[in-house]
């Protein structure tokens, strides 16, 4: 059974749909160089008189309609997105099954200042609204909510993505980031409240 398992994973191909909504960095192709198990499509949105969140629900949306049949999980990233050190495709597989099956739409890689946070496991947590995010798994269980939702001019990607459903979590520790941007600080402060929480997680409910 294990080795069965272990060949499922290594014959594992992740499709992730990458944004490009500004100058196309070398790093974010390079980011992905060395990481099989994600098969990467770029979706190039650099028209300007669009806003930015304009720009990534388009990205958002078209990645939904190219995924396959039998695809139960997309990726969704900007070319901004770095994987941070402590990435490892058994732990961000693991994640995406155990969110499954706590019947979760959406699951982010990681996350800028949020409201409310609840653990689910020792590295899934429930949260509310969400400031920014990066780097996000849609299950196929969302795909038509999101498709039917209209984004208007004003709108804020990242809010309105959170308002369509509260099944979602959050995965700990972060997987993505990014070094330099005005978010950088809010990400960094979720990572420190989320590790107080995590501690609790173990103190309290695994011992």
């Amino acid at each position: 059974m294990k080795k069965n398992k272990d060949r499922q994973l290594d014959d594992l191909s992740i499709p992730v749909y990458q944004i490009i909504t500004d100058d196309f960095e070398e790093r974010a192709m390079e980011n992905f160089s060395d990481k099989p198990e994600f098969d990467v499509t770029r979706f190039f949105f650099k028209n300007k008189t669009q806003s930015f969140s304009q720009r990534m629900w388009n990205g958002m949306i078209m990645a939904i309609q190219s995924a396959g049949e039998h695809d139960d999980v997309i990726v969704v990233c900007s070319q901004k997105h770095l994987f941070t050190e402590v990435y490892n495709k058994d732990f961000l597989v693991n994640c995406i099954i155990e969110a499954n099956t706590s019947g979760v739409n959406l699951l982010f890689g990681g996350i800028g200042s949020f409201t409310n946070v609840v653990p689910v496991t020792e590295n899934l947590f429930w949260i509310d609204s969400v400031t920014y995010f990066d780097f996000f798994i849609i299950y196929r269980s969302i795909f038509k909510s999101i498709l039917e939702e209209q984004f208007v001019e004003n709108d804020d990607f990242f809010s309105k993505v959170c308002s369509i459903t509260s099944n979602k979590l959050t995965m700990y520790p972060f997987i993505t980031n990014i070094p330099t941007n005005s978010y950088s600080p809010k990400m960094n402060s979720s990572n420190n409240n989320l590790r107080k929480v995590q501690s609790i997680y173990w103190s309290y409910i695994l011992e």
